[in-house]
């Protein structure tokens, strides 16, 4: 291999693009173990809180205030898990 060459040059050839060390492939079936263990007791309070600051800053200027983020966050939440339900409802899972 090339300095610099890409790995669709390499796929072009017939090799295979050298992988990162540390990375390993992942059966289907281990997934949602791996996700719990790479994800730690904070990911779900980061991603909320995430979603309320994206919120607060969509907002228009005129619009916002802590009354207002929680009514469109909570209306959001409300119709994701509405939907959640609906899926688990019609899909099994």
């Amino acid at each position: 291999m090339t300095t610099g060459e890409s790995s669709q040059g390499q796929r072009q050839r017939g090799t295979r693009p050298r992988v990162t060390a540390g990375i390993r492939p992942i059966e289907p079936s281990q997934m949602a173990s791996v996700m719990r263990e790479s994800m730690d007791p904070f990911a779900v309070d980061s991603s909320i809180r995430n979603a309320i600051s994206t919120c607060w800053r969509t907002l228009p200027d005129n619009h916002r205030s802590p009354d207002r983020v929680e009514a469109e966050v909570l209306r959001i939440v409300r119709r994701a898990l509405d939907d959640f339900k609906a899926d688990v409802a019609a899909f099994g899972f």
